[in-house]
């Protein structure tokens, strides 16, 4: 049910970096993605010092998102629709629901580390 969202500059701040809902499609490919990372980085992920609301995906060294290329659709959406703007002001201020898929349940997202 992707996607078309808006680009937007992100500086990877992690500001917006938090626990989040993913549907059940999209942590099964988070699921198979870190499954499929490389043992020595995941473990690296794993030893990072968090806090309850830190995402546990986000590699604070490199300062980016760790699951990158199967994030769920909310973190694609933040920085461009109305509600989740950017503190650095990136936002096309759109619709975001029209890009989420109802049709799924959506929970928590887990942390596969």
């Amino acid at each position: 049910m992707l996607r078309n969202i808006p680009a937007h500059d992100c500086r990877n701040c992690g500001a917006c970096c938090g626990p989040t809902m993913a549907s059940e499609n999209e942590i099964e490919l988070i699921k198979k993605y870190i499954a499929g990372m490389d043992k020595v980085y995941r473990k690296k992920l794993k030893g990072q010092k968090k806090g309850i609301l830190d995402c546990p995906y986000r590699d604070e060294e490199r300062k980016r998102c760790a699951i990158y290329p199967v994030r769920p659709t909310v973190c694609r959406l933040m920085g461009v629709v109305k509600g989740m703007e950017c503190m650095y002001g990136n936002s096309a201020n759109i619709d975001g629901g029209k890009f989420l898929d109802r049709t799924q349940r959506h929970r928590l997202l887990p942390n596969f580390l």
